[in-house]
């Protein structure tokens, strides 16, 4: 589904330009007086799951054979695309692309908590530590409007648990860990819950606790995994000799990954066509934004 979505806006922007340009309707206003546009039959179909109504002539225009269906812009949200370098690019899916979990067909997808994470915290999680959690919460999704964390003291109202190894045991698959994070997804690869656990006699000081839940908090914001072609002190590095700071890259790339300039949920071989769509089409038309689509069904 998230394949054909980014090949859906790819193409989607595309229909608005090319019609705006020849046909001069890219502004045309439907029967409540809102912004029209428009994308092919067949992906109206396979995105809205559905097929439109053609007794309203007002909802479809026909264009040298092709039929497109008009869809009110009131449901869509255009955002410039996010160029970025190959050096970057390439570090950036090492990271995000966990190939420790692939799905049926045997790719891994980019995985992003589309809703805001509602943490909630074990009684035995000591009270510095969660304090310290906080602390790095705020300061690593500061500057990042998608990527909303706050804090809870209900567990009915939580979609992420960090607790400690004697408590009740919330991911079953972590169970037999001394420190590790579980997550769940929807179809979609967005993120819907959370978990994070720690063994006190492992890491039995204040700053070995903290180090290790910061560590595994954010790999768990996206499935990340960490390489060997950072520094020691980045979170996505594999090294672990010295302590972490949360510089200028790791910002950057996480910002990267919540970016609206971007398709989520993708896999590895999706992303890549887009970049090199973007890229052609900043060098055929350097004076037409690339723009990306996201559209509510």
């Amino acid at each position: 589904m998230m394949k054909y979505l980014c090949f859906f806006l790819f193409t989607f922007f595309f229909l608005n330009t090319t019609v705006a340009q020849h046909h001069n309707v890219k502004n045309s206003k439907s029967s409540s007086g809102h912004d029209k546009s428009y994308i092919s039959l067949d992906d109206y179909k396979q995105f809205f799951k559905k097929t439109p109504d053609f007794k309203d002539t007002s909802s479809y225009m026909v264009i040298q054979g092709d039929t497109l269906i008009a869809i009110d812009s009131r449901k869509k949200k255009s955002v410039p695309f996010e160029y970025k370098d190959d050096v970057f690019l390439n570090l950036y899916k090492k990271i995000a692309f966990n190939d420790n979990h692939k799905s049926k067909d045997g790719k891994s997808r980019l995985k992003y908590w589309k809703s805001g994470i509602n943490v909630y915290f074990s009684k035995s999680i000591p009270a510095q530590s969660q304090k310290n959690l906080k602390k790095f919460a705020k300061e690593i999704s500061e500057g990042i409007d998608s990527l909303n964390i706050s804090f809870v003291t209900d567990i009915n109202k939580a979609n992420y648990i960090v607790y400690c190894s004697g408590d009740f045991e919330y991911a079953s698959n972590i169970e037999k860990s001394e420190a590790d994070f579980s997550i769940n997804w929807n179809g979609k690869n967005q993120i819907t819950k959370g978990f994070l656990k720690i063994d006190r006699t492992t890491y039995f000081n204040e700053t070995l606790m903290n180090e290790k839940m910061q560590q595994l908090f954010i790999e768990s914001l996206g499935y990340f995994r960490t390489t060997d072609k950072l520094d020691c002190h980045s979170y996505f590095s594999k090294c672990y000799d010295s302590k972490k700071v949360f510089g200028l890259l790791d910002k950057e790339i996480l910002k990267y990954h919540y970016s609206y300039g971007i398709c989520k949920g993708i896999d590895e071989e999706t992303f890549d066509g887009l970049h090199e769509n973007a890229k052609n089409h900043k060098k055929n038309h350097p004076d037409m934004p690339f723009m990306m689509i996201h559209i509510e069904p």
